[in-house]
């Protein structure tokens, strides 16, 4: 069970990823629909197939630039959730490790450095926060 706690609160990372694709995809095609350039034939009439192109373009990131939003919306309630199980850990020491893992997507160093414990007791305190969110999210 264990595996499936670390991919529920896993999701906030993998929809970040997500985001960040899709950030990534925006800027290409707004850099796209800057170069494309409006072609005249011999006769000096302009080619339509660079409207087509660019209102493709244009189209193509309105679509993306919604499935952003929905992301960061799916990002902030997931956020939610995931802090309302982790505050309802008990130790604290869990409770900072798993928010700095889930909710900040720290490193296993920067978390070892921050809490000031060695990386593999940081792996030991990890299983024990895991056990007791399976047991959290159990009761709900």
């Amino acid at each position: 069970m264990t595996k499936e706690v670390k991919e529920y609160l896993g999701k906030i990372y993998r929809t970040n990823e997500f985001i960040n694709a899709k950030e990534c995809e925006i800027t290409k095609l707004r850099e796209l629909a800057v170069k494309t350039t409006t072609t005249f034939n011999a006769n000096g009439v302009k080619n339509k197939s660079y409207d087509n192109k660019k209102e493709l373009i244009i189209c193509k990131i309105v679509d993306l630039e919604q499935t952003l939003l929905d992301d960061i919306d799916d990002i902030v309630y997931l956020s939610k959730e995931i802090y309302d199980v982790i505050k309802n850990v008990k130790d604290p020491d869990y409770r900072l490790l798993l928010e700095y893992r889930y909710l900040n997507g720290l490193t296993w160093d920067s978390i070892s450095e921050n809490m000031g414990f060695t990386t593999q007791w940081i792996n030991v305190l990890h299983k024990r926060a895991l056990n007791e969110v399976e047991s959290i999210i159990n009761i709900y």
